[in-house]
């Protein structure tokens, strides 16, 4: 097979939608019958304003693509404008934009709710991180539930557990870290739900003075103005550490070396920061809905992301019990071992075959 696939995602930060296009990519390399790739991108080096997206996704990649010899394109994430010749398969990871329109700006909202929406439609097949989001596509945009392939993602190959005592060594070392503290990983931003996260650990710590610190990780986005303020008003400026952006290596201590990891997002299309942390062996607690709940079935405590209650209680029960703890990361390490780039790369192709075939 000769496979087109858009990398333009993968010449900008490398967060989530690249990692997975560079990660299946790698993966398709290793197998014995791997496809020809021929990558297509533009010539601008960063992260594509929304503008320049539809440019992209409208004119210059469809262009690319017929004059190419692949038969098929693949977009790892994003759009792209179907033509009749070719046939298209998105990697449809999320419904974010839609769902949550006013998370983002008006231009970005057209993207989101009007032009993804139709390129999803067009498209001959949709591949989905997680059967939650095949349920949103089919629900609200009315796709064939026989046009989406659910493929499981994994994290990225380089997470792995450190050895604790070598992990709270080099965060003492490298961020001055040196208390025990329960982690958040992700952006800040309204969906992440971190001010009812503060508002859950404040309640905690009413209960339990000694609980552990809360290390947030991740870049402030539009909405950190909450997130700030609610610090200052539950006086946790002591107890909470937000780092910004970190390496990958040190997230990967930063992992090992929690007491547990805190994710309970209002909405996520698969939730990558919960199976890195199962990954390294960490409990956590995360929300019951969405894609959350399907993967982190008998692997997390989960819990009502609407419910400071229900969040605070599971803190603590964490806090208090080693026999909870030790439970949860034995549920994780056999609910990681479903995951595997491999494993995600060879359902890529089986995809790829059918919608050659015509049989999807």
């Amino acid at each position: 097979m000769n496979i087109g696939f858009d990398i333009q995602s993968t010449l900008g930060k490398i967060t989530g939608i690249p990692r997975y296009a560079l990660n299946l990519l790698n993966a398709f390399s290793k197998l014995k019958q791997a496809p020809v790739i021929t990558s297509f991108h533009s010539n601008i080096h960063r992260d594509l304003r929304t503008y320049e997206r539809f440019w992209w996704e409208a004119i210059e990649l469809p262009k690319q693509y017929l004059k190419s010899k692949t038969e098929l394109l693949h977009v790892p994430g994003f759009g792209v404008r179907k033509t009749i010749a070719r046939k298209v398969i998105l990697t449809a990871h999320d419904i974010i934009g839609y769902l949550f329109p006013q998370n983002v700006s008006p231009t970005a909202r057209l993207y989101w709710s009007k032009w993804l929406p139709w390129c999803f439609q067009k498209a001959d097949h949709l591949i989905v991180d997680a059967y939650h989001t095949r349920e949103d596509l089919v629900r609200h945009l009315k796709i064939p539930e026989k046009k989406i392939s659910v493929i499981y993602l994994d994290a990225d190959p380089g997470c792995q557990a450190v050895p604790p005592a070598e992990a709270k060594q080099k965060l003492a070392r490298e961020l001055g870290v040196a208390d025990p503290y329960f982690l958040f990983v992700g952006t800040i931003e309204p969906r992440k739900n971190l001010v009812r996260t503060l508002k859950a650990y404040a309640r905690a710590r009413k209960q339990k003075p000694d609980l552990p610190k809360l290390l947030v990780v991740g870049a402030k986005e539009w909405g950190r103005e909450p997130f700030e303020q609610a610090l200052r008003e539950l006086e946790l400026a002591r107890y909470v550490i937000a780092t910004g952006y970190v390496s990958d290596e040190m997230l990967w201590n930063m992992y090992s070396a929690s007491y547990a990891v805190i994710f309970v997002s209002l909405y996520e299309g698969f939730g990558l920061p919960l199976v890195e942390a199962l990954r390294c062996g960490v409990p956590v607690i995360a929300s019951n809905n969405s894609s959350l709940g399907e993967i982190g079935k008998d692997a997390a405590y989960l819990v009502d992301p609407y419910s400071e209650e229900e969040i605070s209680q599971a803190i603590l029960e964490i806090a208090r019990s080693s026999t909870l703890a030790r439970e949860l990361v034995e549920g994780g390490k056999k609910k990681s071992s479903m995951f595997s780039w491999r494993k995600t790369a060879e359902e890529t192709l089986k995809a790829y075959k059918a919608v050659l075939s015509a049989e999807c």
